[in-house]
């Protein structure tokens, strides 16, 4: 359940997150907010079409609209997302492993 105080972290979440290594409590967070720590004061949020691709038994390919202030993190926000979100061609197709290609990163 969440906390108020630590939006869709519960307490015991935002500890554990609190005592990884520099860096990896920003992979928890982004779970639950892709934009966290990316986006800098008076950035410009634009939307962006991200073109992945991973290699199964065939190749298959998923398009997916994110809201980033450059090219960069639109492509670092679509990596820390789950990819069982993404709009895959072939969905019965998936090999679980995880790990997806950047093909484009295009202005929407």
């Amino acid at each position: 359940m969440s906390h108020p105080s630590f939006g869709p972290l519960t307490p015991e979440e935002f500890k554990r997150a609190a005592a990884l290594p520099a860096g990896a409590a920003a992979a928890v967070i982004r779970r639950h907010d892709p934009l966290w720590g990316l986006v800098a004061g008076d950035a410009v949020i634009k939307k962006y079409k991200v073109s992945v691709s991973r290699a199964v038994s065939s190749r298959i390919t998923a398009s997916v609209e994110v809201e980033a202030d450059n090219e960069a993190n639109a492509e670092k926000i679509v990596r820390a997302m789950s990819s069982h979100t993404f709009d895959w061609q072939d969905p019965d197709d998936w090999d679980n492993d995880g790990s997806i290609e950047i093909d484009d990163v295009e202005e929407a």
